[in-house]
């Protein structure tokens, strides 16, 4: 009998550890969502506050920035 206890708690233990785990990575990719959302309202943001009349340094500056994130 004790073995079929051990056997029991070990598949308790089994069971809780894999929600755990499944929890954790629901978690974890909500805080990635979250951190996406953030990056793209920080960015949106900084492009609302640097918004000038368009110039030669301007259009070169995000001509410069688009080939970075391209390469």
């Amino acid at each position: 009998m004790s073995a079929q206890v051990q056997g029991t708690l070990l598949d308790v233990l089994k069971k809780k550890m894999r929600q755990t785990k499944e929890e954790m990575e629901k978690y974890k990719d909500e805080c990635e969502e979250y951190q996406r959302r953030l990056q793209v309202e920080v960015m949106r943001r900084e492009e609302t506050v640097s918004k000038k009349p368009p110039n030669r340094f301007n259009i070169l500056s995000y001509k410069m920035q688009w080939q970075a994130l391209v390469s």
